[in-house]
């Protein structure tokens, strides 16, 4: 199967943080990867898996065991996910209008 800009779906590995109330096994030691509030710098690996170009699962690992397993689907890419990026965005805009609404304020009030 091929994406609308005629590229290869393939398997690929990112990190992540692990997220308070999820739920996943890890697929190489079998064991739970849970949210440890004292322990922010643990992350767990994603993998999207394809097979022929078709989407089958998607395996969690502990961000070291992920490593043990022998980087199974390639380096975990470090990006940010999609939802941390609009976070942001969203904030720096609230921010910008903010800082709009007071200046038009300050204009209006001379």
């Amino acid at each position: 199967m091929k994406t609308e800009q005629g590229l290869e779906l393939k398997s690929r590995a990112v990190i992540r943080d692990i997220e308070p109330g999820g739920y996943a096994e890890c697929s190489h030691c079998n064991q739970s990867i849970k949210f440890q509030a004292k322990c922010r710098e643990l992350k767990q690996v994603i993998c999207n898996v394809y097979r022929k170009g078709t989407w089958i699962r998607v395996d969690h690992y502990h961000g070291e065991c992920y490593s043990l397993a022998g980087d199974p689907h390639g380096k975990a890419e470090a990006t940010q996910s999609l939802r941390a990026k609009f976070t942001r965005a969203a904030n720096s805009r609230a921010k910008q209008i903010t800082r709009d609404e007071q200046l038009a304020k300050e204009l209006t009030a001379v």
